[in-house]
């Protein structure tokens, strides 16, 4: 299984250089599956509905986020049903901190923590002790890690 993994969309300019690029990516490295950072995308800091669309309708397989994933707030009314991984070491926030993606017959998990040094995200818990007790506790056959930290 072959995955391209893109990271940090920023802004207008960056969705537009991802949507110009992704079809020679695709010819280049012939991924199996496509997965991007998407936390930028809006004006900078967070993901709107209509730009969530927008690269989902990419043929991407999964977006993951980080420290901005809800300074956009309307990411609130859809993240739930999204194929969105935000960060799973935060606590009392909407959405899940993974995506299962099926290809072939196998599970590609797409997981996404946040560092807790020098982010002010009280509500962040230790991403090592997060994601052994998440992988002693999930069935995957791959597993793709997002580890989104500022230092």
């Amino acid at each position: 299984m072959k995955v391209l993994f893109i990271g940090d969309i920023v802004g207008n300019c960056g969705l537009e250089y991802l949507k110009k690029s992704l079809p020679d990516l695709r010819s280049k490295y012939q991924p199996n599956l496509v997965v991007v950072n998407a936390e930028n995308t809006t004006s900078g800091k967070g993901l709107s509905r209509r730009h969530y669309k927008e690269i989902m309708g990419l043929n991407v397989s999964a977006i993951t986020m980080g420290n901005h994933t809800y300074r956009c707030n309307e990411i609130n009314d859809y993240i739930d049903s999204a194929k969105i991984a935000r960060p799973m070491n935060l606590n009392d926030v909407k959405g899940q901190g993974f995506v299962d993606v099926n290809y072939n017959g196998k599970i590609l998990t797409v997981v996404n923590l946040i560092g807790t040094i020098n982010v002010k995200m009280e509500n962040a818990t230790n991403p090592f002790n997060t994601v052994k007790e998440f992988i002693d506790n999930h069935k995957f056959d791959y597993l793709l890690v997002d580890f989104h930290a500022e230092a």
